[in-house]
């Protein structure tokens, strides 16, 4: 299912976000709005992830041993929520306030520095730095807000729709080897893709790993052969940055904030169509804006006792 994002006006009239985006997996809510209001509303919706027991009052009274066959059965539920703040030319861009405010860096300086020649910054934010990062938001000018809540399907995998490019979009792009790379696409979408786990040694922290691709249209119709036969497909046009994939650890609590470089307005880097999309301001007059973008993981646990001794299971 795909749904997201499409063109939203804010309650002063003027267009939130031009270009839609696109979530595979269910959707839990959506909001756009202008305004620091509703950041506040953001907020105070972030769950903890505070256990929901369902154990009744006598499996509460006993005392559990130490067999892995007694301890409480738990279901984590693992959710997203994307926020995107739009604001003119410089905010994020030129002042750095924010960056000094959430400065974990991701997984290696390499990695960072790459993605930086690329046009793309990151960094991850713990539960602390929230109210602080709020309150810098608060405080920039002519923000826009969009909200998207969703729950990953089976696959675990995302694929977040940060609309479409220019007509003809020229990338210039530097490999893992410094080497630049140009190529020009037509009609094409951005994408990020998103994948998560969790790993057994905490259950109160997420992984996610990123992936930037820019999509073309379908091509033309082509014979493949599958389990099921032969059959016509149209040619699929995606062009994926694989040396650009990044990975960050989320605590519980958390968040990964992505945003521009300067160089952005200057060269044709990857990171453009990402964070600098074509806008208008309440008169309908074309205007430089830029985006940033914070991903948080929300962990909600349900707990259940186990239904009985383990030295004799």
């Amino acid at each position: 299912m795909k749904t997201g994002l499409h063109r939203c006006r804010s309650i002063d009239g003027s267009v939130a976000f031009a270009a839609p985006a696109t979530l595979i997996g269910a959707v839990i809510g959506l909001a756009a709005t202008s305004g620091c209001a509703f950041l506040r509303e953001w907020q105070s919706a972030q769950p903890s992830a505070a256990t929901a027991e369902t154990t009744s009052p006598d499996d509460l009274s006993q005392e559990r041993s130490d067999s892995i066959f007694d301890r409480p059965f738990r279901r984590i539920v693992v959710q997203f929520s994307v926020l995107r703040i739009s604001a003119p030319k410089g905010t994020f861009t030129v002042d750095d306030r924010m960056w000094r405010l959430v400065d974990s860096p991701i997984q290696s300086a390499e990695l960072a520095m790459r993605m930086k020649d690329n046009g793309f910054r990151a960094a991850v934010g713990a539960k602390s730095d929230r109210e602080p990062f709020l309150r810098y938001l608060e405080d920039i000018g002519e923000p826009r807000t969009a909200l998207d809540e969703f729950t990953p399907n089976e696959s675990r995998l995302v694929e977040l729709d940060f609309g479409p490019c220019e007509d003809r979009q020229s990338v210039c792009h530097i490999d893992h080897m410094g080497n630049l790379h140009g190529r020009t696409f037509k009609d094409a979408r951005a994408l990020l893709i998103l994948e998560y786990e969790m790993r057994s040694t905490s259950l109160d922290e997420v992984w996610i790993r990123l992936m930037p691709a820019i999509q073309e249209p379908p091509g033309p119709w082509k014979w493949e052969i599958t389990e099921l036969g032969a059959r016509q497909v149209q040619e699929e046009r995606r062009y994926s940055y694989r040396d650009l994939v990044f990975e960050a650890k989320i605590q519980d609590g958390g968040f990964l904030l992505l945003g521009p470089t300067a160089d952005l307005y200057e060269l044709p880097l990857l990171g453009r169509p990402y964070f600098l999309q074509p806008s208008t301001d309440a008169n309908g007059r074309p205007e430089e804006r830029e985006t940033i973008f914070v991903i948080s993981p929300l962990l909600t646990s349900y707990e259940q006792a186990a239904t009985g001794g383990g030295e004799n299971r």
